[in-house]
């Protein structure tokens, strides 16, 4: 076999070999955590941040590299150390063979994070490819401790750059604002992506990348160039390891510019501070809380405050709780040479927005909730931000009450487990004689507000260090 085939057998081996990683590990989204990651290795191999290091032991690990490398250590060595960073550097004979060792990955912690981050990634390579193992001697020339083979080194590179930023989820982030692939060449075809719509700007492919994968811009650049070689290579792999690459979603995405809220591309304006056509694509750190859609009849599918899902579609207040079930905008005119937000012949309610609009994100002008609770407040925030919804009817109480009993707010007939009026939002009769408890008492709230909870993604399974089989087997 020639040279050259060698060289792209293990090119596709490390690109593998990244795919049946993120697929075992279940990683959840884009970027990936690399600290998740290296946890699910986490009997085998264990990090030492030069942060840590003392003198001595920093001069030693930056004299074989300034960004990282890793060492294959013998594992009765290492155990019966009390703590790695004391010393610092193994002895001479602590290497061990390949299944009796543990890698220790040392690594500039004080460098900036998408380097840090491909540093770790590069050097969990050279393990999961058994770089250090005597049959990838010719790979690895002959120190075993650390591979300085330049073959070895690209093979890493490509496990990193697969890892973190997988072929099949760049050509797809790409297709999405446009770009196609095309003689292995990367280009803006296509004006009209939805994804592009009230955008109002040309999306770059080198910061898109760079911001939804968290690796530097050199690293997405090597990315562009690579695609469509390394496409070839993913879809010889299996399909589900394809498709799951291709299905996580991104973390990073188009915000407003002002007040940094999640654009909406359906809208032109920003329903935060009402400012339109200028967005950045960002990273927040975090994904966004998700907003309910409205009825067709402009009422929200459910409650903002409680939850509640029981009024019909032409109620103003929620029996529940009281909370207002329309956001209506102060509607805006076009008039000739001029677009009026406020001042002038203003028409109340002519479109309906979602309650967490400040702004109305068809026309920019201030919405009802807006005007009532105030940007400064961030009430609509706290208080009407319900991701889920509740049940709060309660038979066995609606039952105890006797069927002669009409429920009222003195104007308007309410139904007999309603604490508000539907119709004008006042307290009913039945609610105000005790009768029904506060919303806020009842199990149902209390089970919501715990629904609601952040809860971190659970820790990926512990996995072998032997990745390259066909099967991602974990530990016994």
């Amino acid at each position: 076999m020639k040279e050259s085939d060698i060289s792209i057998s293990r090119l596709r081996a490390a690109v593998l070999t990244a795919a049946r990683l993120l697929y075992a590990a279940r990683v959840p989204n884009y970027p990936v955590d690399e600290g998740r990651l290296l946890s699910a290795f986490s009997r085998r191999v264990f990090l030492m941040p030069y942060s840590r290091l003392n003198q001595d032991a920093l001069a030693w690990a930056k004299s074989k590299s300034p960004d990282g490398f890793c060492l294959q250590i013998n594992r009765a060595v290492t155990c019966g150390r009390a703590d790695a960073s004391a010393a610092s550097y193994p002895a001479e004979g602590d290497i061990g063979t390949f299944d009796d060792c543990i890698w220790q990955i040392y690594y500039e912690d004080r460098a900036d994070k998408a380097r840090k981050r491909f540093t770790l990634m590069h050097e969990l390579g050279h393990v999961l490819l058994k770089h250090h193992s005597p049959e990838n001697s010719e790979a690895c020339g002959a120190e075993g401790a650390r591979c300085p083979d330049r073959r070895a080194d690209n093979e890493a590179d490509e496990f990193a750059a697969s890892v973190l930023a997988p072929a099949p989820a760049v050509e797809r982030l790409l297709s999405l604002h446009g770009f196609t692939l095309k003689n292995g060449q990367v280009a803006f075809t296509c004006p009209d992506a939805p994804l592009l719509n009230n955008l109002g700007q040309t999306p770059r492919a080198v910061p898109l990348i760079s911001t939804a994968f968290g690796i530097s811009v050199s690293a997405a650049e090597r990315r562009i160039r690579a695609l469509a070689g390394e496409l070839e290579m993913w879809k010889s792999a299996d399909r589900a390891l394809f498709d799951y690459a291709q299905s996580l979603p991104h973390r990073a995405d188009w915000h407003c510019w002002v007040c940094g809220t999640k654009r909406r591309s359906a809208y032109l304006y920003c329903p935060g501070c009402g400012k339109g056509g200028d967005y950045v694509y960002s990273d927040p750190g975090r994904f966004a809380r998700g907003v309910m859609g409205l009825r067709d009849t402009g009422r929200f599918e459910f409650c903002s405050v409680c939850g509640s899902d029981d009024f019909s579609d032409e109620a103003s207040y929620c029996g529940v709780c009281g909370a207002p079930l329309v956001n209506p905008c102060e509607n805006a005119h076009h008039t000739p040479g001029d677009f009026i937000r406020s001042g002038m012949k203003v028409v109340s309610g002519t479109h309906f927005c979602r309650p967490t609009d400040i702004y109305c994100p068809h026309c920019g002008v201030l919405t009802l909730f807006g005007a009532r609770h105030g940007p400064t407040e961030g009430l609509w925030l706290k208080d009407r931000c319900r991701t889920k919804r509740a049940a709060y009817g309660d038979p066995d109480s609606e039952k105890a009450l006797p069927d002669s009993i009409i429920n009222t707010c003195g104007e308007h007939a309410c139904k007999k487990g309603d604490r508000y009026c539907e119709v004008c939002g006042k307290k009913t009769k039945l609610f105000e004689q005790g009768a029904l408890e506060p919303y806020t008492q009842t199990r149902a709230f209390s089970e919501l507000i715990e629904s609601e909870k952040y809860r971190p993604a659970p820790p990926p399974p512990l996995l072998n260090v032997d990745l390259t089989r066909e099967s991602c087997q974990r530990p016994e």
